[in-house]
């Protein structure tokens, strides 16, 4: 089987873009909204957290695909 190359892209862009959320210090919200950290912290932070949960979650499956059950 053909390792998932589109799941890896997705996580990597996950992860990336949780850090560069973390380090600017503003996160897009629903709607167009941005939420920033000095205002809103505990969105702020909760949305950077599922930034990277999901993005480990999906290299995780992609690396699970691939390799297959031990």
């Amino acid at each position: 089987m053909k390792t998932p190359y589109l799941l890896l892209a997705f996580g990597v862009a996950m992860l990336v873009k949780g850090e560069v959320e973390r380090n600017t210090g503003k996160v897009w919200s629903r709607y167009g909204a941005v939420t920033c950290r000095a205002q809103e912290p505990k969105r702020f932070w909760r949305s950077v957290a599922l930034d990277y949960l999901f993005g480990v979650l999906l290299i995780g499956f992609a690396l699970f695909l691939s390799y297959g059950p031990v």
